[in-house]
């Protein structure tokens, strides 16, 4: 596999001129590289992404080694990110460094390197139960009943975002409001349920929600949040792990594990917060509890988090460079991550829960 890769291998990025956001306190400075996540295929494609871009990951490592910069990458269902955070003197060089080597071959000896640390990995997980699950939930989301040719087309290309301290010449004419381009409407009526044997200790939960498509990136972000904080706040010994995202198409994941057996208790458990939610806390109907107070004070949290995110330059470029390539436009996406920012309101969130659709929920470990 290492030598198959060591062939000419270029990011598909595109050199467009970078959105520029400004912050007049900011005493540092970000560049961001967005790529799409990887499409739905082979596990042989995937993989060959994954070593492509750790070796390109080391290749901006490298380069930028003398200078007071650090790069990093981040992956997961909405996209692939590459962050640099510099001293102001050196962003417009380590971004003219970032730039040329996304145009230019991948070195051969960075693919390898790749290669191989990848392979030890994978071996080392190699029949792993995280491994098992995370498998078995990634083909059921591979729905072949969605047109894989109309899901790509509604997912933008690469983005470039750069953070810098400054004093913005205006206000935004955008409105920030990013959609999440949801694959809802291309979704079966009927959601897949599977539940998979296997010989192990801790039981695995993943669930795919579509939201409704006018749905706004913001509002999912916050649903996500409150959700995330409100089984948190459980503090259940048995919950071992959670997990939540958005994906490219638009889709809530959550996963998480458990003690074997209390995989159908924490399922449950998890639809009945969610109904919560979309209740609003004013009532809502009879099978679900309200917590009005609960969820404001989640709400709050969710704000405080945004607020810290928007705050650092590097988290704040990636955020940026999220909404393009989510297909928002730059007025957008400087509209997204301006500051002091406006949160949705506790009711928009109610509505984005409430239009939640299962599609998947895979149980594994049963």
């Amino acid at each position: 596999m290492a030598a198959a890769l060591t062939t000419p291998v270029t990011l598909s990025a595109q050199l467009d001129e970078p959105l520029v956001v400004e912050r007049a306190w900011s005493s540092a400075a970000a560049a961001a590289l967005a790529l799409p996540a990887a499409p739905a295929g082979s596990p042989e494609e995937e993989r060959a992404l994954r070593v492509a871009d750790r070796a390109f990951l080391a290749a901006l490592q490298e380069a930028t080694a003398s200078l007071p910069a650090q790069v990093a990458m981040e992956r997961d269902g909405s996209g692939r990110y590459f962050v640099a955070t510099a001293a102001p003197g050196v962003l417009d060089e380590v971004l003219q460094t970032m730039r040329r080597l996304a145009g230019s071959p991948v070195a051969s000896r960075h693919l390898t390197a790749a290669s191989d640390a990848l392979a030890r990995e994978e071996a080392f997980r190699e029949g792993s139960p995280r491994s098992g699950f995370k498998a078995a939930f990634a083909a059921r989301l591979r729905d072949p009943e969605i047109d894989r040719g109309a899901a790509r087309s509604r997912l933008g290309g690469s983005a470039w975002v750069v953070v810098r301290p400054g004093n913005p010449a205006g206000g935004s004419d955008g409105t920030g409001t990013v959609l999440l381009r949801s694959l809802g409407d291309l979704v079966p009526g009927e959601p897949v349920r599977a539940e998979v044997p296997a010989d192990v200790v801790t039981s695995w939960v993943g669930s795919a929600y579509h939201f409704r498509p006018e749905t706004t990136l913001l509002q999912a972000d916050f649903l996500r949040l409150v959700l995330e904080g409100w089984i948190e706040s459980l503090r259940d010994p048995a919950l071992y792990e959670l997990a939540t995202e958005i994906d490219a198409a638009g889709r809530l994941l959550v996963r998480f594990s458990t003690r074997r057996g209390e995989a159908g208790a924490w399922e449950d458990r998890l639809d009945r917060v969610l109904a919560a939610i979309a209740a609003g806390g004013d009532g809502g109907p009879s099978a679900v509890e309200p917590d009005a107070q609960r969820i404001r004070s989640l709400m709050r949290r969710a704000r405080g988090i945004q607020s810290r995110r928007l705050a650092n330059p590097a988290t704040c470029a990636r955020a940026a460079a999220e909404a393009l390539l989510r297909g928002a436009s730059a007025d957008q996406a400087s509209a997204f991550v301006a500051t002091p920012t406006v949160p949705p309101s506790l009711e928009s969130v109610a509505d984005a829960a409430m239009g939640l659709r299962l599609s998947v929920r895979v149980l594994y470990g049963t």
